[in-house]
């Protein structure tokens, strides 16, 4: 999928969805001995950074 698609829909800018997909990239080359097949499924991530004046993982809605 590309950051153009991932942009439109989840609303978000497209140079943040291009990063996140470079980063997925870079996990998948650093380890080439266990690539990864099939559907893959990404359980949980963040988009931008820690909230003020909270600690660790909130149970608010996620972006």
């Amino acid at each position: 999928m590309s950051s153009i698609e991932l942009s439109n829909e989840f609303e978000l800018r497209q140079k943040k969805c291009w990063e996140f997909n470079w980063k997925i990239q870079q996990a998948i080359a650093s380890s080439p001995q266990y690539p990864l097949e099939g559907t893959v499924h990404v359980d949980e991530f963040m988009i931008g950074g820690p909230e003020l004046q909270k600690r660790g993982r909130s149970k608010s809605a996620k972006n």
